[in-house]
């Protein structure tokens, strides 16, 4: 007969608050006053602001200021061409190689007009186009373009925007600040303690850059990032019914609905280069939910109420027991380890703790 040893639960209350107000859930809710000590002699009064200070949660939220310049560097040096897939930059340039001559190019998104983005006409006497800043390019998306000169062959492709190129760009680093060297942007991150399970080891960071997208439950520029079995964040569903799914490294791949809850890959540059084949495989189940499926296995996602996004509901991955993570209200709730049974919770500044 085999025996089975029960193991409690070890649940690790995680708290923070780095602008509490930012991460409330009442905007009417007011943070608690900080600790107050009027007399150095009073040993009780120090010791009850020692103890408040030591709490996060009672930590008063920071007083606002006014800051002047840029939180990210303006990258103008860009290019994208018909063989071009990424734009480092929100105001690239677009070039048709080897042309001469007055040429016009119209820039737009996936939406058929339904984002109101464009299309945006920009008539040039040479073969080169600035998008300019207002024209509202955001990170992630993707975006066609096509330039047309009389007597020459239309040309033109499709890009997404990722200013940030985690994967690509070199850094320099000083303790936790780091300065991206291609687009200038300055970051910091901070990383816990971790919790050793068979599906990799269990932790989360903060990340801050200013070209961050807004999260919900972080303040602004900042990145929750915590262990996962799924190299996937997110999936964000436009009103025209593309899909974006977000990667951990923050890499975007766009997908268009086909037939039978089937997405389709964007293609991305012109049609000599495919780089479909390369996406994960989007499909919509029956009760739902989406499925990402790569080779080391797949991740579900469900739409959280009242949002576009959709979340990690369940990971199966093909070699190892998978990390669980609990999403509700748009925020992370916690991590577990399905083999030990323990788990990491978080909790957000402005909830009842």
């Amino acid at each position: 007969m085999r025996h089975h040893r029960l193991r409690p639960t070890l649940a690790v209350g995680i708290a923070f608050t780095l602008i509490a107000t930012a991460c409330s859930d009442d905007p009417d809710s007011t943070p608690p006053p900080p600790p107050v000590v009027t007399d150095q002699t009073d040993d009780t009064a120090v010791d009850r602001g020692a103890a408040a200070l030591s709490d996060p949660v009672q930590l008063p939220a920071l007083a606002g200021a006014t800051a002047t310049g840029p939180a990210v560097p303006v990258y103008t040096g860009a290019e994208v061409t018909p063989q071009s897939w990424v734009s480092s930059s929100l105001t690239p340039t677009l070039v048709v190689p080897g042309a001469s001559g007055a040429w016009t190019f119209t820039l737009d998104d996936l939406s058929d007009g339904e984002s109101g983005f464009g299309p945006l006409v920009y008539a040039e006497a040479g073969p080169e186009a600035r998008v300019p800043l207002e024209a509202g390019l955001q990170q992630g998306r993707v975006y066609t373009w096509r330039a047309e000169s009389p007597g020459s062959d239309p040309v033109g492709g499709s890009f997404t925007v990722d200013t940030q190129l985690s994967d690509a760009q070199q850094f320099d680093n000083a303790g936790a600040i780091s300065v991206a060297l291609s687009s200038g942007e300055a970051g910091f991150a901070w990383s816990s303690h971790t919790m050793a399970a068979l599906g990799g080891s269990i932790g989360f960071a903060l990340r801050f850059g200013g070209s961050n997208v807004p999260e919900v439950g972080v303040p602004v520029g900042w990145n929750l990032e915590a262990a996962s079995s799924s190299p996937y964040v997110r999936l964000d569903i436009s009103p025209d019914e593309t899909v974006a799914l977000v990667a951990t490294n923050g890499i975007t791949t766009n997908y268009e609905p086909a037939a039978d809850g089937a997405y389709v890959p964007v293609q991305l540059s012109s049609d000599s280069l495919d780089t479909t084949g390369a996406a994960p495989v989007l499909t919509r189940n029956g009760d739902g939910t989406f499925a990402v499926t790569t080779k080391g296995g797949t991740t579900r996602f469900a739409i959280e109420e009242g949002t576009s996004s959709a979340y990690i509901v369940g990971t199966a991955a093909t070699d190892k027991p998978s990390i669980g993570q609990s999403w509700s209200g748009g925020r992370l709730r916690s991590l577990s380890d399905p083999v030990s049974g323990r788990e990491v919770t978080f909790r957000y500044g402005g909830e009842t703790c």
